[in-house]
């Protein structure tokens, strides 16, 4: 099965939805503002065209942290992914502002990856204990890194590289079909603050050789909701 049902996706959308509504909370206490959030977006769609889809939307400038998490069910499955959170450069430079006032510093990229760290640190972390909530589980994450350029080649790092080789080795034992493995599940969401206007993205990436692990943990989280758990 290299798809999920509509039950699945609306409960995976459910998951992303709750924790993004909490980090919008914290973020709104952080800037003194409020922070307003859009319904997320989910798409299955080949690696390939993941990648073709953004790399017209995403400008060289763009500000990029990223996460890479995974939960291991068993000695066999896991499932493993990785959160982007992308800020043009004026949009991130417009956040430091809010954040450090508006004094000019010598030190000011160095400030502005201090804010994106600050910021990636609470949206991160609220999306990452959704998932943890989805699975159910122990969710491993890395320290988030942020990067000032280049958000397209930090995309196909994640496609193309498996970071723990004993990980990869389980995978490629358990060969999945290439349909599945060159799947990738995307959620994204928007965010925004009225004044001054700065503008956001979320992404969610999972691997859907992962599969059939991802459906079974949704098919148990559905279950769940349907039970009133």
């Amino acid at each position: 099965m290299s798809n999920l049902d509509a039950l699945q996706q609306d409960a995976l959308r459910e998951a992303f939805n709750i924790g993004m509504g909490r980090a919008a909370d914290s973020l709104s206490q952080l800037l003194g503002q409020e922070v307003h959030i859009t319904i997320p977006d989910l798409l299955i769609s080949p690696k390939r065209e993941t990648i073709d889809s953004l790399s017209g939307r995403l400008e060289e400038s763009v500000r990029t942290v990223s996460q890479h998490f995974w939960s291991a069910l068993d000695t066999e499955e896991m499932i493993t992914g990785e959160v982007f959170l992308f800020f043009s450069q004026d949009a991130s430079q417009k956040l430091s502002q809010i954040m450090l006032g508006n004094a000019l510093s010598p030190d000011a990229q160095e400030n502005e990856r201090m804010v994106l760290q600050e910021t990636g640190n609470i949206l991160l972390n609220a999306c990452m204990g959704s998932v943890a909530n989805l699975l159910d589980g122990e969710l491993h994450c890395e320290i988030p890194d942020v990067y000032l350029k280049q958000p397209l080649k930090i995309l196909l790092d994640f496609v193309r590289r498996k970071r723990d080789p004993a990980k990869a080795l389980k995978q490629q034992e358990r060969r999945k079909p290439q349909q599945v493995q060159d799947r990738l599940v995307k959620l994204t969401i928007a965010y925004r603050t009225e004044s001054p206007k700065v503008e956001g993205q979320l992404m969610m990436v999972m691997d859907l050789s992962t599969m059939p692990t991802l459906n079974e943990t949704l098919t148990s989280m559905v279950q769940r909701l349907l039970a009133g758990d």
